[in-house]
């Protein structure tokens, strides 16, 4: 019984916990089990079930031998029924429900519709509820499947509100990065693993694997570029002819707020947009001169470089209205996420039972103050400058995008794309109808609607109004969230702080 776990080499085996002779031990049980989310491991059942009864028994080796076989037959037979009806948590999200569901739909559905060329990727998108127009296409070597991509077969990114599929032709691997309300993002992958001969034969099918990413991604993804919080992430990069980052080139985070010229470096392009240039659609071949790309070259392209076949695709684009959204939808995930954390740190510490000192709160409250000033901004687009040319596409992703809505009495909506001097009509990030937005503590909503209200509904002079805002705009986008986001606007804009 003083025998070392095999696995983590740390703790000794029980000698009461018999089930832990089946997992080898608590801790690895935990780390080895893949079961449904939000089911409870075996172990916990089982520890639970023989507490809760109070059943001892001594471990001698017939006891140990009925019990094993006992124990294996829940294991095998009933928890993963078990597992699979147990229902997510009440305050799952609707992006993670949506995952829970993609994966009981690869556990338990047979025969599932493949393509010969795109394997599970249109069920994956139909059962996310994520449009294939809006697709988009990476060529840098910035994914861990960099080994896969390169110009002549980029990366495609698929993409609603809150949930990002990333996909490689001929690859057996289909990423996911889906906005957690809690912790900022989760990734997963779905792996096709070929069968063998037997199980083919019995079943007819591959059996896909679904798991949970926690380590892999986490390095790019939870750092400066993301605001200092686990979140999403746009690179523009110039790249040689191979997809790889030219050394000395510069590079920097996508979003709204990014100088078109220095947009969209290793991705591909598709759509008009007059004059101004970005870095799209264009490789540096001067290694002596790094910065350089040809942007003319990359200009205005309607569809995507003849070497890349139509058929590879769902779609024959990579649009740039869908390129722009997701810049600036990404972005607004991590404000989101910092708001929330530096919110959450700031009631701690105005809490009664928490030791902090007055200085302490007084500069959390000032940080909080300081990261809602850059969320508003952020979320009403002050930053965003101004397109020098209308910019146009032939893709469906506008109107798919569009069709989202809500809309108030007059049929506006916060997604309307304008794309002649900004990117949308009503400069008001649509992402204040997610999940991620309602869930910010009180104390966040309150800086936020404090903000709105001294731009949006202030009596004050004009003067004191954004530069970027106009009379029009203000009334318009307070009537919208008056409209579609009536208890918000009521309790946190409407209201006075003394009321609340």
């Amino acid at each position: 019984h003083n025998t070392l776990c095999s696995t983590c080499r740390k703790k000794p085996l029980g000698e009461t916990c018999f089930f832990k002779y089946l997992f080898e031990c608590y801790e690895c049980s935990h780390s080895k089990w893949v079961g449904y989310e939000g089911a409870p491991m075996p172990s916990i059942v089982v520890s639970s079930f023989f507490n809760e009864f109070h059943l001892g028994f001594v471990m001698n080796r017939r006891h140990s031998c009925c019990i094993t076989c006992l124990l294996c037959f829940f294991v095998i037979v009933i928890y993963p029924s078990f597992s699979s009806a147990t229902p997510p948590p009440e305050n799952t999200s609707r992006s993670l429900l949506a995952i829970e569901r993609l994966s009981l739909v690869l556990r338990t559905q047979d025969n599932l519709p493949t393509d010969i060329r795109w394997g599970y990727l249109p069920i994956v998108l139909k059962t996310l509820d994520i449009s294939p127009d809006s697709q988009t296409l990476v060529f840098s070597k910035t994914s861990f499947q960099q080994h896969r991509i390169s110009p002549r077969r980029p990366r495609a990114i698929y993409f609603n509100d809150t949930t990002y599929v990333g996909w490689v032709r001929d690859s057996p691997v289909i990423e996911f990065a889906v906005a957690d309300p809690d912790c900022g993002v989760r990734f997963y992958t779905l792996t096709s693993k070929k069968p063998s001969a037997e199980l083919e034969l019995r079943e007819g099918r591959q059996q896909p694997l679904f798991e949970r990413n926690t380590t892999r991604c986490v390095a790019c993804h939870d750092n400066s570029r993301t605001l200092g919080v686990p979140g999403f992430l746009v690179r523009s990069i110039i790249c040689n002819p191979e997809g790889r980052f030219v050394e000395g080139a510069p590079t920097s985070v996508t979003d709204h707020t990014t100088p078109f010229g220095n947009r969209w470096g290793g991705w591909y392009v598709t759509g008009n947009h007059g004059r101004q240039r970005h870095s799209g659609n264009a490789l540096c071949t001067d290694p002596l001169n790094p910065g350089w790309i040809d942007k003319e070259r990359g200009a205005n392209q309607p569809h995507l470089p003849d070497f890349i076949s139509p058929e590879s695709y769902l779609r024959p684009t990579s649009d740039i209205f869908a390129l722009m959204v997701l810049a600036h939808e990404t972005q607004m995930h991590n404000h989101l996420m910092r708001l929330r954390h530096t919110a959450i740190a700031c009631q701690l510490d105005n809490d009664d039972d928490h030791n902090a000192t007055p200085g302490e709160k007084g500069r959390l409250t000032n940080r909080l103050s300081h990261i809602a000033d850059e969320f508003v901004r952020y979320m009403l687009f002050l930053d965003e400058p101004e397109l020098t040319s209308p910019i146009t596409s032939s893709s469906p992703y506008r109107e798919s995008f569009e069709k989202r809505g809500p809309w108030d009495d007059q049929g506006r909506t916060l997604r309307e794309i304008d794309g002649t001097k900004y990117l949308f009509t009503y400069p008001c990030s649509f992402l204040i109808y997610s999940e991620s937005f309602d869930s910010l503590p009180q104390f966040a909503k309150q800086a936020v609607g404090d903000r709105l209200r001294s731009i949006l509904v202030s009596t004050e002079d004009d003067q004191e109004r954004p530069v970027r805002f106009t009379q029009f705009d203000c009334k318009n986008i307070a009537a919208i969230l008056k409209a579609t986001k009536y208890e918000f606007w009521q309790t946190y804009v409407v209201a006075s702080p003394e009321s609340m």
